[in-house]
């Protein structure tokens, strides 16, 4: 990983990289940590400190001199050895004298030889070679970093640009990420992965451009900004297939979804209804159905990979349109598997109870697709690959069973009074220390008053738990 210091000069990097090690000694619990006292024979330190052991009533002070190197090119010889000279001098006062070299983009070959014959054949203990590697190590520590790994996971949720690598800014005394994107862009947290400011990037700016990277973006105002549009995006689909048949009545639907989270202007309403292709708008807003039935995965992909109002769900254009025509494109996009017409009736089932089990339904799934590729034994890949997506159904739909907002419209508009998922433990089956555990507790349904309104809830019942061992 790599790892910037932000300065107008190679001397102001020096002094921040001066300043940081200050702070790790003090951190390290060094004691008068002091920059640029000029030493015996007017040596110049960058970095003096003392360690300090309470002996009894008396104490041991253990001299440290830090020198302090942010090139931009690895260190050579002469920089190493007139380091080497400073401590010389310094241990001639005191011999227990420790010497750290503290080198920003490392050293070069020579340098780190040399350094490695002191250390294993001379077996000197008083000088520290501190190169990238390690000040990031120490950085790490200081500043409680996330590692890089996570850090780009993390960004990646806010953009679709390729992530290429991750490196880390010190300036001013704190550190950050910068994030690369193909093309040289990239964009900037802090150490707690927030995004900057915009003042603290024009603060930055004119440092930055020293980097070897082109143009900043701000992704998370870039993120925010997505989720704004296809909040509006979903919000007015559910309006009009919900039966808003007007500018202002969608409006006040928008209003009473977002509250004070988003408002929109009635520009950006007409716009986004506009360039819907489902959407009739003439004398009343309306759902062209006749273009929904003849592009019906387009129709549900667009619905469900935006916000989605569950009420939508149970409506007639929703319900409709989830036929075994919809089934058997799905059935394509899922490497082309064939269902048995009871495999096909209880798919449609689910299908039109979750929204989840949908969208994952008309999204390939690779496992599926890589199986269904192959040419051999296709009747028994059929029923593996049958069976997985049988399963990430009813995955899908016990996740849609746990989530509040569904509650009413399972119990009310689809007449569900309980539901219940099995899950078993087996193990050392047939042996005579054989252990199974079957769990299948029922959720049962039912309405009480809520803040003086009547409001759906699940009661789980534990009755069908059980636990069989053998001895």
């Amino acid at each position: 990983m790599r790892i910037y210091f932000l300065g107008r000069n190679n001397d102001d990097k020096g002094t921040q990289l001066e300043i940081l090690t200050k702070r790790i000694l003090m951190q390290h619990g060094l004691t008068n940590v002091m920059r640029d006292e000029v030493g015996p024979g007017a040596n110049e330190i960058d970095v003096t400190a003392e360690i300090i052991h309470n002996v009894g009533l008396s104490e041991i002070k253990i001299p440290v001199i830090c020198e302090c190197k942010a090139y931009d090119t690895a260190v050579t010889m002469p920089q190493w050895l007139k380091f080497l000279g400073k401590l010389y001098v310094e241990q001639k006062i005191n011999s227990n004298t420790y010497g750290y070299f503290i080198a920003l983009t490392d050293v070069n070959g020579n340098v780190w030889g040399h350094y490695k014959h002191l250390k294993e054949a001379l077996r000197d203990t008083s000088v520290h070679l501190i190169g990238k590697d390690a000040l990031i190590e120490l950085l790490t520590k200081d500043y409680k970093l996330n590692n890089q790994h996570d850090v780009e996971k993390y960004a990646q949720q806010f953009t679709n640009k390729k992530i290429v690598d991750s490196a880390i800014i010190y300036y001013d005394n704190n550190v950050y990420w910068i994030i690369e994107f193909v093309d040289h862009d990239y964009t900037l947290m802090t150490a707690d992965l927030q995004f900057i400011t915009e003042d603290k990037y024009c603060e930055m700016e004119d440092l930055l451009k020293k980097l070897p990277f082109h143009g900043y973006i701000d992704i998370k105002s870039e993120h925010d900004s997505l989720v704004r549009k296809i909040t509006l995006e979903g919000i007015v689909f559910c309006s009009v297939i919900l039966g808003k048949n007007s500018i202002d009545e969608i409006s006040e639907m928008t209003y009473q979804v977002c509250k004070s989270k988003y408002t929109y202007t009635t520009e950006e309403i007409i716009d986004t209804l506009r360039n819907n292709p489902f959407v009739t708008i003439s004398d009343s807003i309306t759902i062209n159905t006749v273009y929904v039935s003849n592009n019906m995965v387009d129709f549900y992909r667009m619905l469900l990979e935006r916000p989605l109002l569950p009420s939508v769900i149970s409506s007639e254009i929703y319900q409709q349109n989830i036929t075994e025509i919809l089934l058997n494109n799905i059935c394509e996009i899922q490497g082309g598997i064939k269902l048995t017409v009871e495999e096909k009736q209880n798919c449609l089932k689910i299908l039109k109870l979750s929204a989840q089990a949908l969208l994952i339904s008309l999204t390939p799934d690779s496992f599926i697709n890589n199986a269904m590729s192959s040419p051999y034994r296709l009747n028994e890949i059929n029923k593996v690959a049958v069976e997985k997506y049988l399963g990430n159904l009813m995955e899908a739909l016990e996740n849609d069973f746990s989530k509040q907002e569904y509650w009413d419209e399972f119990h009310k508009k689809f007449d569900i009074e309980t539901y219940s998922f099995s899950k078993k433990l087996v193990i050392n089956a047939g042996k005579d220390n054989e252990i199974i555990i079957q769990d299948a507790p029922m959720v049962r349904f039912v309405q009480c008053d809520i803040s003086g309104e009547k409001q759906t809830i699940p009661i789980i019942e534990f009755s069908n738990s059980q636990l069989k061992e053998n001895k």
